[in-house]
């Protein structure tokens, strides 16, 4: 397991503008260091330990086309994510009890490739994303990533916070959840 890289916070927001030029009018934080071990799309069902793409050396759900160019399109990516409880859904717009993920893709040769998965923030007040290899980031809106590099969003998907909580990989929800509350029940000054 590859150990994370921490880069100087000014070098990694210039070279993610550069890469990412919306993010220079947005409102964004690195929320992690750089972190080969996991990727956009295992880090849009909460997932840090593999990465998730159709190809014989990352893990991809089982029962799913893998190991083929050409199982590298936008189906095959919902499916993956049907199979963790995610369907699609209309838009962006944050519901109480769901988690939301957006899937960035291109159009080549008459098919979509994912690009890119963001997730919706537990409470909706934004998106979280990792870039490529790199950082983890905390972004506005899902424009934020759209351009060159992702190209745009094509679909939204969600599942409600349940089946995220009893999802093995999902084990972040239920902290979060719990932290939430003891700090909205402990007495002001303590």
């Amino acid at each position: 397991m590859a150990l994370p890289i921490y880069r100087l916070h000014w070098a990694a927001r210039v070279e993610l503008e550069q890469y990412f030029p919306a993010l220079q009018a947005a409102q964004w934080q690195i929320r992690s260091p750089f972190d080969r071990g996991y990727n956009c799309h295992a880090w849009g069902v909460c997932e840090t330990r593999v990465r998730w793409e159709p190809t014989p050396d990352d893990y991809w759900p089982p029962g799913l086309r893998t190991g083929n160019i050409s199982d590298y399109n936008l189906d095959n990516f919902i499916r993956a994510y049907e199979k963790v409880g995610f369907h699609i859904c209309a838009d962006d717009r944050f519901e109480f009890g769901f988690q939301k993920i957006a899937i960035y893709s291109e159009e080549n040769f008459g098919e979509e490739w994912p690009q890119h998965t963001a997730r919706q923030t537990l409470f909706g007040r934004g998106w979280l994303s990792k870039l490529g290899r790199g950082e983890d980031i905390r972004h506005a809106s899902t424009r934020d990533l759209e351009g060159q590099a992702y190209g745009r969003v094509v679909r939204y998907m969600k599942r409600n916070w349940l089946r995220a909580s009893i999802d093995p990989s999902s084990a972040w929800i239920r902290a979060t959840i719990q932290n939430w509350i003891y700090r909205r029940q402990r007495p002001t000054g303590i």
